[in-house]
């Protein structure tokens, strides 16, 4: 398989809130399953790849690249003839601006959260853009200041407003590569390139080479220079200043040892849900990929109270609900690490859902179908990344019974080419049942004022904590054995 990359043309760097309109645009096309690009693309009859992503170029003229990875072979040159087929389909039929709206919300409280936790890097980011390309202290402390009236506008804009950028995207200019691993054309591009660098240095002459020489080391000069600590003073004072020390705050929660409170400088709650492996036998222990994949992504039946959730509406439901999620085992520790970001008048709603999602998905043939052919294609992009090659010889060697040995390229290699799908879905069922049988422990963080009102048999209903079996090992420990602070991911 190979790669498909359109690239777009976009707004000058200055033009802040067209930029960030199209990132929403962007994001309500591509962010989750049910969106237009990713369910026509990826979670389709007859896939055109297993995932795609796009990402913004910040050049004074920006440019965008919507990349397609590891495409099907048949399907590689119909691309971007089915991104346009899906964009003018839904100039017609118009955006729901009310998705727009939660998709700017939840990014808007995500920028809030990437300042929460490494202040530092966000100023970096956007100093260094600013520094190369503006020099101007004000533009960048505007750009801190007025990041929320920049939201606010997108998110009050009308669906006209949607209509334009959408027009737009599809009118700009436009390139498509479509990249396919071949080690007879590398050797082609290979000379090629050589006999190109050749003619240019014969077409250039010594004079013009000399005289691009100096732009280069003037660039490199500029470059060097130091950047005044002064700006990084200025917007400490402005609230983004945040105290990274966790404390543990157990107060509420003495009747309850599989639940911990966490104290932290935070606007938010963060829940944290740790899921042992070890119960897991090895068959299911090849099986947790496609667990890692397909969850949240399966369709909800709570046969108790009839609540039912198709797979689109599970994707919505999430991106309505939680600010973040995200899902992974943690290399050495053999433990699932479920995360999820909750503002604070969405946690009843939240836990509403993680009940939902923990105890009542469904295994759904067709979307375990997709996930195992996405498995595929990731395990050939990893058998070309030598890190992942490293990674998983280093686990067969160490801990070839580990749940990360079983999910190493290579063992996956083997496992997905011989299991056939209806064992496929018969293991994932029964990975589902072993995990909300076996022991886990969930941690809440937050500050403090946020954990007192916290409703401790809510949490409790929801996860399930008066049935979790207590490892003797740990029935009488105030803490949790192995801290999702310190868990690798």
């Amino acid at each position: 398989p190979g790669s498909v990359l359109i690239g777009f043309q976009s707004y000058v760097l200055n033009e802040t809130l067209e930029i960030l309109a199209e990132d929403l645009l962007l994001d309500y096309l591509t962010s989750t399953p049910a969106s237009p690009l990713t369910k026509n693309l990826v979670h389709n009859e007859s896939p055109y790849c297993s995932s795609l992503s796009y990402s913004r170029f910040m050049y004074p003229k920006t440019a965008i690249k919507l990349k397609f990875h590891e495409t099907y072979p048949m399907q590689k040159d119909k691309i971007k003839d089915k991104v346009l087929e899906v964009l003018h389909h839904l100039a017609i039929t118009g955006i729901d601006t009310d998705r727009i709206r939660l998709i700017a919300e939840n990014k808007l409280s995500r920028e809030k959260l990437a300042i929460e936790n490494n202040n530092l890097e966000q100023l970096v980011s956007i100093s260094s853009t600013d520094f190369i390309y503006e020099n101007e202290f004000c533009n960048l402390l505007t750009k801190f200041e007025c990041i929320e009236d920049l939201y606010f506008s997108a998110i009050n804009s009308p669906k006209a407003f949607w209509c334009q950028f959408l027009n737009k995207l599809i009118a700009s200019l436009s390139v498509c590569i479509v990249a396919e691993p071949s080690p007879k054309l590398l050797e082609q591009l290979e000379l090629a390139e050589e006999e190109r660098i050749i003619q240019r240095i014969k077409r250039l002459g010594k004079s013009l080479i000399s005289d691009h020489g100096e732009t280069l080391q003037n660039a490199e000069k500029l470059n060097s220079n130091k950047y005044s600590l002064e700006l990084y003073d200025q917007i400490k004072k402005h609230n983004f200043q945040i105290d990274d020390k966790v404390s543990t705050y157990n107060s509420l929660t003495d009747h309850h040892p599989n639940l911990f409170l966490h104290q932290m400088e935070s606007s938010f709650y963060r829940i944290y849900i740790i899921a042992d492996t070890a119960s897991l036998t090895s068959q299911q222990k090849f099986v947790i990929p496609l667990f890692l994949e397909s969850f949240c992504k399966l369709p909800i039946h709570n046969k108790s109270t009839n609540f039912k959730l198709s797979c689109d509406d599970v994707a919505i439901e999430m991106e309505r609900v939680f600010v973040d999620h995200n899902i992974s085992l943690a290399l050495f520790d053999e433990q699932i690490c479920m995360d999820f970001v909750v503002q604070e008048e969405n946690i009843s709603t939240s836990l509403h859902m993680l009940h939902q999602v923990l105890f009542h998905q469904c295994v759904d043939r067709k979307r375990v179908e997709e996930c195992h052919e996405s498995l595929k294609a990731n395990v050939k992009a990893g058998k070309r990344c030598g890190y992942e090659c490293i990674q998983a010889i280093r686990f067969q060697s160490l801990f070839p019974e580990s749940a990360s040995a079983k999910s190493s390229i290579f063992e996956q290699e083997k496992f997905l080419e011989s299991i056939s799908l209806d064992n496929y879905c018969g293991l994932l069922k029964s990975i589902f049942e072993s995990l909300i049988t076996g022991y886990y422990c969930v941690h809440v963080m937050s500050n403090t004022e946020l954990l007192q009102k916290l409703n401790i048999q809510e949490l409790s209903a929801c996860f399930r904590l008066d049935s979790i079996p207590i490892p003797v090992l740990y029935a009488h420990s105030p803490v949790c054995p192995r801290s999702p602070m310190t868990t690798s991911p």
